[in-house]
This record gives C-alpha cells, structure tokens and sequence, in this order.
C-alpha cells in the first residue's frame, strides 16, 4: 500500500463495489500512515490488529458505520458493526500465518470467539488454507492434514464458503 497505482487500484475498487468496510492484510508500510491511507481511499475510520500483533491487519470503514474492536489477535481483528439502525454483525478479518500449527491456533481462538455469540459472523480474508484441492494450482503438495484441519473448523464454527468473485488463483 506505499505506491500510487496500488492506493489508486484499491480506491477504485471501493468505489465499483460499493463497499461500508475494507480488510488489507500485510500492508507493508507503517501504521503511522494508514490515516493518509484512509483519507486517500475515501474512508472515515481504521483500526488494526495492534502494535503486539505488528499491524498486520488494517480495517478501513466510511462514515455511516460504527465500528467497535471485540478481539484482535496474531492473525485476526474481529469488529462488531452496524450500519444506522441495522442489527450489529460480526466481521473477524484473518491472515493465517504458513504453518498448520498456527493456524491451528488461529483455528481454534476463532471457535472460542463464536461460542455462544447469537449475532451473525461473517469470517473473510487470507487463511492460507483450502478447503478442496481443486482450490490449489502449483507449488507444494496439498497436506491432507491441513485441508481436515480448515474443514472441521468451518463445520466447527457454521461457517459457509460465500465463494469469490475474480481471478481464481492470486
């Protein structure tokens, strides 16, 4: 996020998808500038995961939505939000890190934030993980392990795949 075309690309794509809020993970520059950022990108609000997590989260959000941080973690932020009267919502944005044993980690903190929440949960970002080999193209083989371990957490936490929209490998 520390080069024009990059904060161009992502003002661009706020504004065609019509978008209250914004996840980037790994922003590569310091959090002492994600309020330029946000005003570049046309936004009212940022958080991140924190300066003991590295900052490796930032959240972005407009005016209209009210934003209140429940937990950050390593690999996650998660936000209670609501826009006007609308009911609250839950969005936990996650950066896996690479190796099974912290995702098993993050797995696992996710589950223990959920129990017994009765507020919807949206989960979304970068889980280093798939759920099929079909998601997969190049690179190492896919560890059987890790594809049980990110499906019974998906089951674990109710969680359904909303898909995607765009390139299929990135």
């Amino acid at each position: 996020m520390g080069n024009k075309p990059s904060v161009r690309r992502l003002k661009a794509l706020i504004i065609s998808a019509k978008v209250d809020m914004v996840g980037i993970t790994e922003p590569k520059v310091s959090f002492h500038k994600a309020g330029r950022l946000m005003k570049k990108i046309g936004m009212d609000g940022v958080v991140s995961n924190g300066e003991d997590n590295g900052h490796r989260l930032w959240v972005f959000w407009w005016q209209g939505a009210q934003v209140r941080v429940t937990d950050t973690h390593e690999q996650f932020i998660t936000l209670e939000c609501r826009v006007g009267n609308e009911k609250a919502v839950l969005v936990s944005f996650v950066h896996a890190l690479c190796s099974s044993y912290e995702r098993r980690v993050l797995w696992s903190a996710l589950i223990d934030q959920g129990v017994g929440v009765s507020t919807p949960w949206i989960v979304c970002g970068d889980f280093n993980a798939i759920l099929s080999p079909d998601e997969k193209v190049g690179g190492r083989q896919v560890c059987p392990i890790s594809l049980e371990d990110f499906g019974t957490f998906v089951n674990n936490a109710g969680l359904v795949d909303g898909g995607f929209q765009g390139n299929a490998f990135t």
